[in-house]
């Protein structure tokens, strides 16, 4: 196995940074990618739980309810740009990857 993702609608909860350390812990070499996150705050504690790559964008796709059902969400520009701040800070920009229009892609440093 190359990578592992959890990919959740709010990956900003103990039940997934829980998920991230046990899986690091026990899989060191493993790639490990987590989220959807859309916070400085949200990256900073995936990354520090032992993401790899962290997953920003919380419900941009036009059909996405999650905004609404999960009750959380940011504008997925000021997703991106909070969350690579963050990433900046933290010496891991290039390990994000930003869910645009239900596609993924990934931010180069």
């Amino acid at each position: 196995m190359d990578v592992l993702v959890i990919d959740t609608a709010h990956g900003h909860s103990k039940g997934v940074i829980d998920q991230v350390k046990h899986i690091k812990k026990t899989y060191p070499e493993i790639t490990l990618v987590a989220g959807n996150v859309a916070t400085a705050e949200a990256t900073k504690d995936l990354f520090e739980a032992g993401a790899d790559i962290v997953k920003v964008g919380i419900g941009p796709g036009s059909i996405c309810t999650t905004r609404v059902v999960a009750g959380v969400g940011v504008p997925q520009i000021t997703a991106i740009y909070d969350c690579a701040t963050e990433a900046r800070n933290m010496v891991k920009l290039s390990l994000l990857m930003v869910v645009l229009n239900s596609q993924e892609i990934s931010l180069k440093h």
